[in-house]
C-alpha cells in the first residue's frame, strides 16, 4: 500500500511539474474523419509561480452577509427544534433550578393529594423562544396519576430562559424527570 502510494504521489508531482513548465497549452479535438487533424477548443495559458507577468487576480468576490435585523427576522420565523444551543434554556425562579422546583412541587402534590405511589415521570417538551413549554411527550411513566400530576407541575410552571444561538432565542428540547 506504502508503494502505491508513493507512485501515485510521484506521477501528480510529475503532472504539475508538466503543467507548470508550459507556457502554453491548447486542448484541441481530433476532426471527424481526417486523423491527425485537430482543431483547437481552449488556448489556456498557464504562467508559472515565479513569472513577472502573471496576471494578478481581483479579489475574490465579497459575499453579502444578512444584515443583524434579517438575521432577527430570520431566528423569529424559524420553526426548528434544537436539541444542542450555544446556550441552553435555564429555569431560575426565586433563586430554584427545574430540579428543585419540581421536587418541592412533588412534595407539595403529594401531601394535599396523599398520593403513596412513587415512579419516575420522563417528559420531553419545547422551551419556546419566549420560554414558554409547550409541547409535552412522555418518555417514561410508572402510572397514570403520577403522569398526570407532572403535567400538572409543568402546566404551572413558570416561564424559562430560553437557549440561543448566534445571539437570537431559538426553540429547543428539554427532558425533565419527576422522581415521586
Amino acid at each position: 500500500m506504502k508503494v502505491f502510494n508513493n507512485i501515485l504521489l510521484a506521477g501528480a508531482i510529475l503532472c504539475c511539474t508538466a503543467c507548470i513548465s508550459t507556457k502554453r497549452d491548447v486542448i484541441a479535438k481530433e476532426q471527424p474523419g481526417e486523423p491527425g487533424k485537430t482543431e483547437p477548443l481552449v488556448a489556456v495559458k498557464i504562467y508559472s509561480p515565479d513569472e513577472p507577468n502573471a496576471p494578478i487576480p481581483d479579489e475574490a468576490p465579497s459575499i453579502p452577509l444578512p444584515s443583524v435585523a434579517q438575521q432577527r427576522a430570520e431566528a423569529m420565523t424559524d420553526t426548528t427544534i434544537f436539541t444542542r444551543l450555544e446556550t441552553e434554556p435555564t429555569f431560575n425562579y426565586k433563586g430554584k433550578n427545574a430540579t428543585t422546583y419540581i421536587s418541592e412541587e412533588i412534595a407539595r402534590i403529594k401531601e394535599a393529594y396523599t398520593i403513596t405511589q412513587k415512579g419516575i415521570v420522563n417528559l420531553k417538551l419545547v422551551v419556546e423562544r419566549d420560554g414558554s413549554l409547550t409541547n409535552p411527550v412522555v418518555l417514561q411513566t410508572n402510572s397514570e396519576i403520577l403522569t398526570k400530576s407532572s403535567l400538572a407541575i409543568l402546566s404551572h410552571m413558570p416561564y424559562w430562559r430560553a437557549g440561543s444561538l448566534n445571539g437570537f432565542p431559538r426553540r429547543a428540547y428539554v427532558t425533565l424527570e419527576f422522581n415521586w
